[in-house]
């Protein structure tokens, strides 16, 4: 059976595309939470709705995909651009809201206070932060969100962190472990681009 909406997601900051965190919160506000998922992003959306569907399109690569499975049950949703829709709609947003509450140490950052954020946004944000600061890059480019993999729910007792896996200096390519606590509760990949 193929289910498919629409979904307007807004824009943050002075942004003109979506970041692949405001997608996958708003899918899960959607679809529901689900601690057990993989979330990649394939291209950049640049309006602010976007069509989410069960079934893929014919002949047309889905932007994003969302693999989830909760329970028993498992599926996954395609996110394709909509561009039917220009009214631009944007929130104020400053990632310092979440980098001015962490501590870098070595290869891994803390979020010290709960910015009362998505924690999609929060771990994406933590990452771009901790890759910025300890990978200097000599080519132009900047820090792009690929993929997300959460195996369970981040508890908010613990201190939330991302720490650096694997760099692939080859391809510009990062890995993160997203921790809660001292424990690993999923994965994170960036690409410099």
């Amino acid at each position: 059976m193929d289910v498919s909406t629409s979904l307007e997601v807004p824009f943050l900051g002075a942004r003109s595309y979506l970041q692949g965190p405001s997608i996958l919160e708003s899918i899960q506000k959607y679809h529901g939470s689900s601690s057990n998922f993989i979330f990649k992003v394939r291209a950049q959306f640049t309006s602010n709705t976007i069509d989410v569907t069960t079934n893929q399109r014919n002949g047309a690569m889905p932007g994003a995909e969302y693999h989830w499975r909760k329970d028993k049950s498992e599926g996954c949703l395609y996110i394709y651009l909509n561009v039917a829709n220009n009214n631009e709609k944007r929130i104020e947003f400053n990632e310092s809201l979440i980098t001015n509450k962490s501590i870098i140490k070595n290869e891994a950052v803390s979020l010290m206070v709960d910015p009362k954020l998505g924690l999609a946004t929060q771990i994406v944000s933590l990452n771009k932060h901790l890759l910025l600061n300890t990978w200097p890059m000599i080519k132009p480019g900047r820090w792009v969100f690929m993929a997300m993999q959460m195996r369970e729910d981040h508890n908010s007792d613990k201190i939330l962190s991302v720490a650096i896996e694997k760099k692939v200096p080859a391809s510009l390519m990062a890995r993160s472990l997203i921790r809660s606590g001292e424990k690993n509760i999923g994965t994170l990949d960036f690409v410099w681009r």
